[in-house]
């Protein structure tokens, strides 16, 4: 009888994928000690910068003095109390100012259109919670309800006494 021999059979591989190549790197610097020469500078003495009045764009000439008037107004509100803040005035031909307040998040609490002799405005005592950081700003507003200068941004900070 003849004997049967099994041939092995070939297992199948599955392919190799090809590797990714990432890029060469470039050289990295390598400190020397050899000093480079730096260029020339100019000897010309540079001439100091003066500021004045006369610099500021005429458009904003009646806005250098406007804005929160900080020698006046109190940084921390006393919950359960209103408060008054006060403004310096704008030049020109301010129709009226608006005084806005914000809490943190943004949300208006408060929005009141004042008449240009007056440059104050009280807030309610019922606006403020406690250890609660509000932001208050003030913009002139020309006949044409345009704005005349940038608003201008001051703090309260609400605590117990």
């Amino acid at each position: 009888m003849a004997e049967v021999t099994e041939e092995p059979t070939a297992t199948p591989v599955p392919p190799t994928p090809t590797p990714l190549r990432r890029p060469t790197l470039p050289p990295t610097w390598t400190p020397t000690h050899t000093p480079t020469e730096l260029p020339a500078q100019p000897t010309a003495t540079p001439q100091p910068v003066t500021s004045s009045n006369a610099d500021v764009d005429p458009r904003l000439a009646d806005c250098l003095q406007f804005g929160p008037d900080y020698s006046r107004n109190p940084t921390t509100v006393v919950v359960g109390n209103p408060v008054t803040v006060y403004w310096k005035p704008a030049g020109g031909g301010v129709f009226y100012y608006e005084v806005v307040l914000r809490d943190l998040n943004g949300n208006e609490l408060d929005l009141s259109r004042r008449m240009p002799s007056s440059r104050q405005y009280t807030f309610s005592q019922n606006l403020f919670q406690f250890n609660q950081v509000y932001t208050w700003s003030v913009t002139p507003y020309n006949s044409r309800a345009e704005p005349i200068c940038p608003t201008r941004t001051s703090e309260l900070r609400a605590s117990l006494r």
